[in-house]
């Protein structure tokens, strides 16, 4: 049955009388030969991604990974779910839900200890952050230094090209944050607009400016050096002869002391589905 179903659908079942005559074609349609009407299969329109959204009240792990995961989807970042909460409606959001949202997502905020967090509050125009550090008001958080591979000298014709650019190590972070145990993070529909409660520890203390920032295809940069995406060597990326600058579109800017810190902000990754079982 399945070598005839094969011949026609192939339609190249033939006859041929006894005497040799010229071999005819048997089926010459194979949907009429089995009276059935010919089934034409449509591709699945791409379902648009879901919009991201959070019920008010107290908001449980499940809200906010929906969240997120939206977010995810339409590449949109941490700035985005800032934005989300900026709608008058009033949330809690329990500090374990949060610890466990973010480690998820791989999204990490410099200036908020996360294992120190209790919980978050959002009145929909403010983000009321409370932090257990035991005894004490404030607590120091020693940023780790970092190691990035930048550009030095380009060709500005090619800015990128590998045979025309120098590149170089630059170091940064380092820095040493004061962080009270109750922060104060103004938001709206554009993300968030300022920082309360967080300052940074040189000779003496300076109050942190800070707040997000969008500006697309943006190049990170380390003192006015283009910083370059490297691999898990720490070795620069190339692609088509070219590296690969960071870009990012979303920022989260800190002022201090008159100098201005940008640190970009990554987009979400959706989360991996693991294999049925």
């Amino acid at each position: 049955m399945l070598t005839l179903l094969t011949l026609l659908a192939l339609q190249s079942a033939v006859a041929q009388d006894d005497c040799g005559n010229k071999p005819v074609p048997v089926v010459a349609d194979t949907a009429a030969a089995l009276a059935v009407k010919p089934v034409r299969f449509k591709p699945a329109p791409k379902a648009a991604p879901a919009k991201a959204s959070l019920p008010a009240g107290t908001l449980t792990l499940a809200d906010l990974e929906a969240a997120f995961e939206a977010l995810a989807q339409r590449g949109a970042t941490l700035n985005d779910f800032f934005a989300l909460l900026a709608d008058g409606k009033a949330r809690t959001l329990p500090g374990d839900v949060v610890r466990q949202a973010l480690a998820k997502y791989g999204v990490s905020l410099p200036f908020l200890p996360v294992a120190d967090l209790v919980q978050i509050t959002s009145d929909g125009e403010n983000l009321t952050v409370e932090l257990d550090f035991g005894r004490k008001s404030s607590k120091k958080i020693k940023l780790p230094k970092t190691t990035s591979v930048a550009v030095s000298s380009t060709s500005s014709r090619d800015p990128y090209n590998v045979n025309s650019t120098r590149t170089e190590t630059v170091s940064g972070g380092g820095h040493t944050l004061i962080v009270q145990d109750r922060l104060t993070l103004g938001i709206s529909e554009n993300g968030l607009t300022s920082i309360n409660g967080v300052a940074v520890k040189k000779l003496f203390s300076f109050s942190v400016k800070g707040y997000s920032e969008h500006v697309e295809g943006k190049t990170a940069t380390e003192d006015s050096k283009a910083l370059l995406q490297v691999d898990s060597n720490g070795r620069p990326i190339v692609k088509d002869g070219h590296y690969v600058p960071q870009v990012y579109d979303d920022w989260i800017i800190l002022e201090v002391a008159g100098r201005k810190i940008e640190i970009g902000i990554p987009a979400l990754e959706p989360k991996k589905k693991g294999p049925r079982s």
